[in-house]
């Protein structure tokens, strides 16, 4: 005997993947790495490695070969997403990779502080580093939870429902010429925006790389032959020789020249020794100094013209440098193709923007109305119209004239006013204020 045996398909329950936001924090990953090989492993090779003179031609060709590679990996990008990525993935990618972006530059600023009070003497620069990270491990860990909020994904979802990351072409075969017009009008204003920066010297006055410190890996140049030649600068020189060590220039911990400075202030150099055995000029300690005070108030001679004059050595500075997180390689050129780019992209996009693009069909629709008239009947209409305009000019200045002497007729005389503007006085310089 035969029995049916209903078969139950199998079925999955739902995975992490479905959701918008765990896609775009896999994305956020990818663009991530994707910054990392454009912006650092592509300009390190080209620099540090290949030893890439600096000269105009060479940041240009290397910006277009880096704006090529990052065109390439979007590419491959979006075909690892594939057709299939839950909707609003491509949202959650472009607003997860920007807050990123501001979640690091909020980490700087605090750190900044922070520094600010390790240099202080608050705490020590490990205690600050710990901070920071403890920071940045906030407000990271805060974002990823609101951004896998549901409301959140309910908004990336309106999001990529605009449009600005597809390539679909709302309503295609309508609109095109106010489309197109559109388009160029764009394009136009944004290129001469572009050109006034070059035009105006705006790009070559930025700095080659925009780069980001990295909290607590401040360095200070030192160069020793710039600390002066005199009995102090020496004296300097001295004590940076046998603190650091020999080098033009050195490079010495920011905290290590804070603590070394602070030493320097137990010095002082004596511009005018008194009744004291001091030697003018030279440099003592302030306690050598103390006590050759002491030794006279002992004396009784501690009078004001006797007591030694001294004035404090000057703290060694020199220039601060970071270690660094590359933002923008080769950024006059770089930025001047990412603004084409995004120009580009923008003004197609937007007039594929569904509400605008409905506002740009019914604008051709009530064109289209328009009755347009001949270059011949618009010729003679403007003749028409000219000729009209030259007679009632004529005949307005004959009446005026024709009115004006009428009314200076002596038998009439209804306007009365001195001929000679000489003498003529305003009302006003007759009225007393």
């Amino acid at each position: 005997m035969a029995t049916a045996v209903k078969n139950t398909p199998d079925t999955t329950g739902p995975s992490l993947f479905d959701r918008p936001a765990a896609v775009g924090l896999v994305g956020v990953v990818y663009v991530v790495g994707c910054l990392g090989i454009v912006f650092g492993l592509l300009p390190y090779l080209f620099w540090n490695v290949l030893r890439l003179p600096d000269t105009v031609a060479l940041n240009v060709v290397v910006a277009g070969v880096l704006l090529v590679a990052a065109t390439g990996l979007v590419i491959l990008g979006l075909r690892l997403l594939g057709p299939r990525a839950p909707h609003g993935a491509r949202a959650g990618i472009f607003v997860g990779a920007a807050g990123v972006l501001v979640l690091l530059l909020v980490t700087r600023w605090a750190s900044i502080w922070l520094e600010h009070w390790a240099m202080l003497g608050w705490f020590s620069p490990t205690v600050g580093a710990a901070l920071t990270a403890a920071v940045a491990l906030v407000l990271f860990g805060g974002a990823g939870y609101l951004f896998l909020h549901p409301k959140v994904e309910a908004f990336l979802v309106q999001f990529e429902d605009q449009g600005w990351f597809s390539t679909t072409v709302f309503k295609s075969q309508q609109g095109r010429l106010v489309r197109r017009g559109t388009i160029v009008g764009i394009l136009a204003i944004a290129g001469a925006g572009l050109w006034t920066l070059h035009s105006h010297g705006s790009l070559a006055r930025m700095p080659l790389n925009w780069e980001l410190n990295i909290p607590f890996t401040g360095r200070t140049v030192i160069d020793p032959s710039a600390l002066g030649n005199d009995v102090v600068g020496e004296f300097r020189r001295e004590k940076v020789h046998e603190k650091f060590g020999d080098g033009n220039p050195l490079v010495v911990d920011k905290y290590a020249l804070r603590d070394f400075n602070r030493g320097l202030a137990d010095y002082v150099k004596v511009t005018d020794p008194g009744s004291t055995d001091l030697a003018e000029g030279t440099v003592k300690r302030k306690s050598e100094v103390d006590e050759a005070v002491k030794e006279l108030r002992e004396r009784g001679a501690a009078d004001s013209g006797s007591l030694p004059k001294t004035e404090p050595i000057p703290p060694v500075f020199g220039t601060e440098t970071y270690r660094t997180i590359r933002l923008l390689p080769v950024a006059p050129y770089t930025l001047l193709f990412l603004l084409g780019g995004l120009t580009l992209w923008g003004a197609w996009r937007i007039v594929n923007y569904p509400t605008f693009a409905d506002f740009l069909i019914a604008t051709e629709a009530e064109l289209n109305k328009v009755s347009w008239t001949t270059r011949r009947k618009l010729m003679q209409d403007t003749v028409v119209v000219l000729v009209t305009v030259a007679l009632m000019a004529v005949y307005l200045f004959a009446m005026d004239q024709a009115w004006s002497h009428l009314l200076h007729w002596q038998p009439i005389r209804v306007i009365q006013f001195d001929s000679d503007p000489s003498k003529a006085k305003s009302t006003d310089e007759k009225k007393p204020w």
